[in-house]
């Protein structure tokens, strides 16, 4: 059986990300693989300190920070693919996010060889708030630069556009005067494609669990 590990980067458990992130898990085990759930905002744990001693030889490939970060290594290890998710905050992913990949230079060496399994699967998931697909994609394109060069194969990229992130019910306390017109535009294009986006997710998880 294949496993499948997802890192969840959203501070928001049941967001918009999240509800991606657990359908594509869906479409993975429906297709016959074993998934886990990391929900990293639960997790204690630090940034890399930038300290390379995961480059030297005595220590090499192993990360001398000891928290909640420390086991998942093994878990990565033993997945056939990993998947990524976070909302776009300001331009980029999470800091919860980030600080998990910035954790992952243990499995590169110095001369940015890598230690992890050769070709290992992985997936990101972004949404975010804006209706332009092309905003972000130099991040989102630069992530899956990062991620293939720590050893992973060329990610899939899911993108889930003008997303609602905030609760509705304070749409009258936000300052703006187009804020009530935004929010219609967003109801009518979340109607016309969440679905979709829910049914790319469900895809992605089973051609990953392949």
């Amino acid at each position: 059986m294949r496993s499948i590990i997802a890192f969840q980067g959203s501070p928001r458990s049941n967001g918009n990300t999240a509800k991606l992130i657990e359908k594509t898990l869906s479409g993975a085990r429906d297709a016959g693989a074993e998934t886990d759930l990391i929900q990293i905002s639960s997790l204690k744990m630090t940034g890399c300190k930038g300290c390379y001693s995961c480059k030297k030889k005595a220590s090499l490939g192993k990360c001398v920070l000891q928290d909640d970060m420390t086991p998942l290594y093994q878990k990565i290890e033993k997945a056939d693919a990993v998947i990524f998710g976070s909302p776009v905050y300001m331009c980029a992913m999470t800091p919860e996010l980030k600080m998990v990949i910035d954790r992952l230079f243990p499995y590169l060496t110095f001369d940015l060889g890598s230690l992890l399994k050769k070709n290992k699967k992985t997936a990101l998931i972004f949404t975010q708030n804006q209706e332009n697909a092309a905003l972000f994609e130099s991040h989102i394109n630069m992530t899956a630069f990062m991620i293939n060069t720590i050893g992973f194969a060329k990610p899939d990229i899911l993108l889930s556009v003008n997303t609602i992130g905030y609760n509705e019910r304070d749409l009258n306390d936000f300052t703006g005067n187009g804020s009530a017109t935004m929010h219609e535009k967003k109801l009518k294009y979340k109607a016309e494609s969440w679905d979709r986006d829910l049914d790319a997710a469900y895809a992605l998880g089973r051609k990953i669990a392949i």
